[in-house]
Formats: structure tokens, sequence, C-alpha cells
């Protein structure tokens, strides 16, 4: 991850990228599993690959095409219904503030010059 910022809106980013390219990549015919775990073991993969050391390790992507026969494809993960997992907030309406003399004069204004 690059020293960009205050690091929280950097990883936010690179998520969304990885996000994005997991979808290209199913998109495609291909398949991709993120993995975190690669942190654990940032100074192998450093070593490895190379990697400066004041760049972090967020995760890494394994890429590649999925073994269609395998019996984790019969793995099934249910859902719970929308209506369980969504609500809708309800802010109660707050009380109309009266208007100071700028704000009456602006209205008066808007009101005369659409009437015409």
């Amino acid at each position: 991850m690059p020293l960009l910022g205050d690091g929280v809106r950097t990883a936010g980013y690179i998520g969304m990228y990885a996000q994005n390219l997991l979808l290209s990549l199913t998109a495609r015919g291909y398949h991709g599993i993120p993995q975190a775990v690669l942190g654990v073991y940032a100074d192998t993969v450093r070593r490895s690959l190379g990697v400066p050391k004041e760049l972090k390790l967020l995760f890494g992507i394994a890429l590649g095409l999925g073994d269609q026969t395998s019996p984790m494809h019969d793995i099934g993960m249910g859902r719970i219904p929308l209506h369980q997992s969504v609500g809708r907030a309800r802010h109660p309406r707050r009380p109309r503030q009266p208007l100071g003399p700028r704000a009456q004069a602006r209205q008066r204004f808007q009101v005369s010059y659409t009437r015409g």
C-alpha cells in the first residue's frame, strides 16, 4: 500500500480497486481469492518479491481458473431476507426555525421574482 494521505482512504481505494478487479475476473471466466492472511507473512512476501519496507502489505489476491469439478462448488451459502439485514433510518422531524430578517427578505424576493 503506497504511503498516501491518512492511510485509511488509501486502504478504502485499494479495497474498491480489488472488488472491481475480482468482478472483472469473474466476468471474463477467471477466479480470484483475496487473502488478508498474507499480511502475517509480509516480510517473506517482501523478500520474495523485492517490495520495499516502506510499503505496507494489505492483502494478496490469488488469480486463476477454478476447478469446476471440485466439491467446494457444492457448498451453498444461504442468505437471510433483505428486510432482516437492511433497515431504514427514521429521523424525527425538526420543527421549523423562524426565518431571520435576511432570509425573510430573500424569500420575499424569490416569491415576487418567480410570480412575474
